[in-house]
């Protein structure tokens, strides 16, 4: 690629509907050129996406919001003048938080079923072992109650 990257696409870009290519490559090239010049921000809403190719439509490609807030214009004869992202965007969320955000709902799912699963192994234990490993837990975490806790464990045990 060259150092100097010369503008590829007008602003604002006149379109159909939203601007539409028949390649991914010129659709990301598009969303890049546009995110360089601050039209489109970096957000977790924003996909490089597919349109059409079902029955005899062709294929094809172009930045979509996922909250339907790019600004666009009509400048006639059914055509529209697509300005990109609002400047003062209340749905705008940058793309790290998403990210951030999706992995801690897979570690909080994975986290719930092994809780869910220990509470299961732990329920189908009989009422005496429950009761000595929970008071063996508290032991060991050295709670201010621990000689009681201690006590306790002696009178079961009969020692």
């Amino acid at each position: 690629m060259s150092e100097s990257r010369e503008a590829k696409f007008m602003f604002p870009h006149r379109c159909e509907y939203f601007p539409r290519f028949h390649s991914q490559h010129v659709s990301a090239l598009f969303i890049e050129e546009y995110q360089r010049r601050g039209h489109i921000k970096n957000c977790t809403h924003l996909e490089n996406s597919r349109f059409g190719g079902g029955g005899w439509s062709a294929t094809e490609y172009g930045p979509d919001c996922r909250k339907d807030s790019f600004h666009k214009e009509t400048v006639g004869g059914g055509r529209y003048a697509f300005y990109g992202c609002p400047e003062d965007c209340r749905l705008y969320e940058p793309a790290w938080k998403g990210k951030a955000k999706k992995s801690l709902r897979v570690w909080r799912w994975s986290l719930q079923r092994w809780i869910s699963g220990f509470g299961k192994w732990y329920a189908s234990l009989s009422m005496p072992v429950q009761v000595i490993l929970a008071l063996a837990l508290l032991a060991l975490v050295g709670a201010p109650w621990r000689e009681t806790i201690l006590e306790g464990l002696r009178i079961i045990f009969g020692k």
